[in-house]
């Protein structure tokens, strides 16, 4: 029977899993589709930067509904909320997005052996 290097590489590797454990990867972080605007969630996001940039202060709706009747307060509250879901979405996404790089960094701090550097921090 002749012994190769690929027989001795795997074997090496399951002694190192029998007598260190397997090594644990972090999963992908999950994927977050980007929430679609409505057209009506879109024009008061468009109108809000507009008159953030001017420096305009006061009740956006006004001044929609005096260039277009057919803006409601339901109808603004409706759109201004969806956008506000939107936002908060994004916000989350962002942040599980920077949690994953940071998980992804530990997983590249991996010594010889298999095992985490954190998880010997832990020990002590």
């Amino acid at each position: 029977m002749v012994i190769t290097e690929s027989d001795e590489d795997a074997a090496q590797t399951r002694l190192k899993d029998y007598l260190y454990g397997t090594p644990v990867r972090a999963a992908p972080p999950p994927t977050f589709a980007s929430p679609e605007l409505s057209q009506d969630a879109a024009i008061v996001r468009y109108v809000h930067t507009q008159l953030a940039r001017a420096g305009w202060q006061g009740d956006a709706f006004r001044l929609v509904s005096q260039d277009d009747p057919t803006w409601t307060r339901e109808r603004w509250e409706r759109a201004a909320t969806a956008l506000a879901q939107a936002q908060a979405a994004w916000q989350h996404a962002n942040a599980v997005n920077r949690l994953g790089g940071l998980i992804g960094v530990e997983d590249d701090t991996l010594d010889l052996f298999g095992t985490s550097m954190a998880s010997e921090d832990s020990m002590v």
